[in-house]
């Protein structure tokens, strides 16, 4: 049973924050690629949706989020099977104060 994958506003602006950053930092090419790497990996959520651990950080939250981890980035994301769909919530650097991933856009 394959979900769909939904990427929340928050999840989308910050992969663009990233995307724009190694752009303006590193390269386009490298900005490409991390972006074109993230979604390959969140793409697998849709055949393996609890693959993720789940974020103890936001345990206290209804949804069940979980997260992958990308290099130094948390993508978090949650579980919505009445929906039939995995939300990516935040694409999460984790060199950030950890208590920054509470803000869930």
């Amino acid at each position: 049973m394959a979900l769909s994958v939904i990427w929340s506003v928050g999840g989308k602006r910050e992969l663009y924050k990233h995307f724009e950053y190694y752009k303006d930092n590193v390269s386009l090419e490298f900005a490409q690629e991390f972006v074109s790497n993230v979604l390959i990996l969140v793409n697998r959520l849709a055949e393996h949706p609890f693959m993720g651990q789940k974020e103890l950080l936001l345990e206290d939250f209804p949804q069940g989020f979980r997260y992958l981890v990308y290099k130094k980035y948390k993508i978090i994301y949650f579980v919505d099977l009445s929906k039939k769909e995995v939300k990516i919530s935040d694409v999460f650097h984790c060199s950030q104060d950890p208590s920054k991933i509470r803000k869930l856009k």
